[in-house]
């Protein structure tokens, strides 16, 4: 078994890898840059590259991979009007991703689309894979449009096809030091008692990134399709991660109480029956249970950046 992993090198994808590697899975992987929190891992193929390159997308299908796993996202920028620039290219290219794949006579693409942005604000939670999909920004209006093109070329072509719409991973490895993954930036925060802005009171869902790569891992090697949540069905508001992070720190937090924005769905709980049904999986760790080994990671990667500032300056 030969897996492709595009985007590999970011922190859900190098979970993906962890998890494949451990099924005995072939490994390629396709990113424009190394993994940044440890080096390059010797079982693994890796082709430098973007998936917005037709000549890297076909240098990396020549190994004849028999599923890809598409993570690649291009981060998003705003112009000057404020319109997000990136998102319209995540979609033309991912196309094009697709359709290389359905050329190369790839068996199966897993697409990793969002739990969190996809759906909107709910008319009922938990939310199930069949609830309305009303995306109230950009980046989930896009996601699903991919998420229609792999579909549709699915149907046409009879490329297996799954689209994971997981919640919002967290685990080691996730940096700090981005726009995304709440956990690692408010933990970071806190460590540095830098002040926190809290907007509203937002509810979100919580999973392990090791349990998404795992469902991962399965949906690339077994035979399957469809549209899958993974989520721990268990809500948490920002104010209840906040107390739980300074908790294992151990350090008071700086809090900022805002009024809710009018881009912030309120509330994501997500409803993971079919993906237990289908591959008896489950969320497994939950969120509190995590964060131990979270703010461990976060405490080593402050002191090696404290250690690297005081050799270099």
């Amino acid at each position: 078994m030969h897996v492709l992993v595009v985007g590999g090198n970011g922190f859900i994808g190098s979970h993906i890898v962890d998890a494949l590697l451990a099924d005995k899975v072939q490994v390629t992987v396709l990113d424009v840059s190394p993994e940044r929190f440890r080096p390059a891992l010797p079982e693994v193929h890796y082709c430098p590259g973007s998936f917005g390159d037709a000549d890297d997308i076909e240098r990396a299908l020549k190994g004849k991979p028999n599923a890809v796993i598409h993570l690649g996202n291009y981060g998003l920028t705003l112009n000057a009007t404020g319109v997000p620039e990136n998102d319209l290219r995540n979609l033309q290219d991912s196309v094009a991703l697709f359709e290389a794949c359905v050329k190369h006579q790839v068996s199966k693409v897993i697409f990793m689309s969002s739990g969190g942005k996809v759906y909107g604000i709910a008319d009922r939670l938990p939310i199930k894979e069949s609830d309305p999909t009303n995306p109230l920004g950009s980046y989930g209006i896009i996601k699903l449009s991919i998420e229609k093109y792999l579909l549709s070329l699915s149907y046409y072509y009879g490329i297996g096809a799954v689209i994971v719409r997981p919640s919002n991973p967290f685990g080691i490895r996730q940096s700090p030091f981005g726009t995304q993954g709440v956990v690692p930036i408010l933990g970071w925060k806190i460590l540095h008692q830098q002040p926190i802005t809290i907007w509203g009171s937002t509810v979100r869902d919580y999973i392990d990134v090791r349990e998404v790569a795992r469902f991962c891992c399965m949906a690339a090697t077994r035979e399957c399709s469809g549209i899958f949540n993974l989520g721990s069905g268990i809500g948490v508001s920002t104010v209840e991660l906040v107390e739980a992070l300074a908790k294992e720190l151990e350090i008071r937090p700086v809090i900022k109480r805002e009024p809710a924005r009018k881009f912030d769905v309120p509330a994501i709980v997500l409803d993971s029956t079919l993906a237990t049904q289908q591959f008896n999986w489950s969320g497994g760790t939950n969120l509190w249970a995590g964060l131990t080994e979270v703010t461990k990671w976060l405490r080593e990667l402050a002191a090696d950046e404290h250690n690297t500032h005081g050799l270099t300056g």
